[in-house]
């Protein structure tokens, strides 16, 4: 999509600042919570994605699949 944003594509889950991780080696680290959200985020677009193109095939025509947002 050329740099365009897919429309209806959730935000992207905001990157942890970086005083917000100590680096001590925490149980549960800001940087897993945000390893997570991007995963769920990346599902997301991922079933966004697949049903443009099933859309797409049902009216009989392909449709490229789009890119993330970056």
């Amino acid at each position: 999509m050329n740099g365009e944003r897919m429309e209806n594509a959730p935000d992207l889950p905001p990157p942890p600042e970086r005083p917000d991780c100590c680096f001590g080696g925490c149980a549960q680290c800001v940087l897993d919570d945000y390893t997570e959200a991007m995963a769920r985020w990346q599902a997301e677009v991922d079933a966004i994605a697949r049903a443009r193109r099933a859309e797409g095939e049902l009216q009989g025509r392909r449709t490229p699949p789009p890119e993330p947002p970056r």
